[in-house]
């Protein structure tokens, strides 16, 4: 085994047409048509099997084609790599030609072996429209045709490598797989969970558990289809331990994404909502933490929903200008795409009563104020979800159901108790909200001595807030 394959996750390469559709939640894409296809040569397309070792020559004598095989190879390790550190139990690899069946059909092969036997990965192929004689023009039928084939082959017994750490146990497909039931109060909905961890990160890596312990065991008491998570720090450290263990505790999928400043944001899944698109915000187009998104089809949902979670900047008003102007298209109407957009807004939300900002120190006050103003600077928060024109692109949930509870300034006497920690949903989804909640108690408020010095932290100096969404 190389260096560069320890530590990946198994491959599954699937082939498929591009004039039948893409296939969804693939890691990575390569189109090969850039390449003559054997099947418009009457020797190379002499057998009825798509990748013979005549028509894998035949291919392969093409210019570029030699610089495809290293591409497609590389992709693969790449997406293997990405995925053992997300926890993910398997990389899609998608290759396609127009019909799926003899250019990528012969070219998938090569790589395949190249995985195989010089780099001793895991590598399984299905080959999606080979037997399909005409377009399906129904994408639902598409839809769940491609949901079938990756099914099948996350269930395929894949070899195992010397040095690679195995994948969960593969539950063979007549045997029934128990997961925990995610607790909702009306059937048919979905829980979204949203908490800043403040530093238990730090503090877990330094010996210190305490605060970790008392957050693990909220989140199992509130179980939730999504949560979201800001201030995952060091969540990275040690091949990703942190990740890797809120996942395990909790049941749960998701994908660390890593910020700039080391201050990283998480989102978790329920192990029944299949996963369509996983993106984050540039490092260089972040003006502090950035943004994650997850694209996501939820159990008993008829479209994906887009979630998104993000850290707004902590020490001014000016940079959250950039930041709303940057967060504002996700939620353009036009595209039609259901989100849930959960933030630490470090701001407070029109609407909400003015904090008393007596009890702040002086040298913070620019942190929420303009110059010359003495109250917070509402402005980001009115831009993201309200266009000039009073149309409504994003709705407060708390403020929809009635709760404006603060969610921070409990912890600290020098801070001001207001409502920073916000969940909004597009307009469609507003009307499907049926819940909404602020978590916190007793434990989240740290234990003082009498000269006011901390003995034990509390949960964290942010409250969690969880809210329900119908499926329809």
């Amino acid at each position: 085994m190389t260096d560069a394959t320890k530590g990946v996750t198994p491959v599954n390469v699937v082939v498929f047409g591009f004039q039948y559709g893409i296939p969804l939640g693939a890691t990575v894409m390569r189109d090969v048509r850039e390449l003559r296809n054997p099947y418009t040569d009457e020797p190379a397309r002499s057998s009825s099997t798509a990748w013979t070792p005549g028509s894998q020559q035949w291919v392969m004598a093409q210019d570029g084609a030699a610089e495809i095989l290293d591409d497609l190879t590389r992709i693969a390790v790449h997406a293997a790599h990405g995925h053992w550190h997300r926890r993910q139990r398997t990389a899609l690899v998608a290759i396609g030609c127009t019909g799926g069946k003899h250019l990528s059909g012969t070219v998938v092969e090569l790589p395949t072996h190249r995985l195989r036997n010089d780099y001793r990965m895991a590598a399984e192929v299905a080959h999606l429209h080979l037997n399909t004689k005409a377009p399906d023009t129904n994408a639902h039928v598409l839809h769940n045709l491609t949901i079938a084939v990756q099914t099948l082959v996350d269930r395929a017994t894949v070899r195992t490598c010397a040095g690679l750490r195995p994948s969960p146990p593969v539950i063979p497909a007549n045997q029934p797989h128990t997961r925990r039931t995610v607790t909702t109060t009306t059937p048919g909905s979905a829980r979204f969970l949203f908490w800043n961890l403040y530093t238990s990160g730090k503090e877990r890596l330094d010996g210190d558990d305490r605060r970790w312990r008392q957050q693990m065991t909220v989140l199992q008491e509130n179980p939730a289809t999504v949560i979201g998570l800001t201030e995952c720090w060091r969540w990275d450290a040690d091949d990703h331990q942190l990740f890797r263990e809120a996942q395990d505790t909790l049941d749960m999928r998701g994908e660390l994404y890593l910020s700039k400043t080391g201050c990283h944001q998480a989102i978790l899944w329920h192990p029944d909502v299949e996963v369509v698109d996983t993106r984050a915000q540039p490092h260089e187009l972040a003006e502090w933490h950035g943004y994650a998104t997850a694209l996501l089809r939820l159990p008993d949902w008829s479209t994906a929903v887009r979630v998104v979670v993000t850290h707004l900047f902590p020490f001014g008003v000016l940079k959250k200008y950039t930041e709303a102007d940057l967060l504002r298209p996700l939620a353009d109407p036009r595209t039609g795409v259901p989100t849930v957009m959960m933030m630490d807004g470090n701001t407070v939300p029109p609407g909400d009563d003015e904090p008393d900002w007596s009890v702040l120190p002086d040298h913070q006050w620019a942190n929420h104020m303009l110059p010359g103003e003495h109250t917070a600077d509402r402005t980001p928060l009115q831009t993201l979800t309200t266009s000039p024109t009073g149309t409504v692109l994003l709705v407060d949930v708390g403020a929809h159901q009635g709760n404006r509870d603060a969610t921070a300034g409990y912890y600290d006497p020098d801070d001001p108790e207001r409502r920073i920690d916000l969940a909004y949903v597009t307009p469609p989804l507003a009307d499907r909200l049926h819940s909404y909640t602020v978590i916190r108690d007793h434990r989240f408020l740290p234990q003082r001595n009498e000269s006011g010095t901390v003995t034990r932290p509390g949960a964290s100096d942010h409250a969690a807030l969880a809210f329900q969404v119908r499926n329809h």
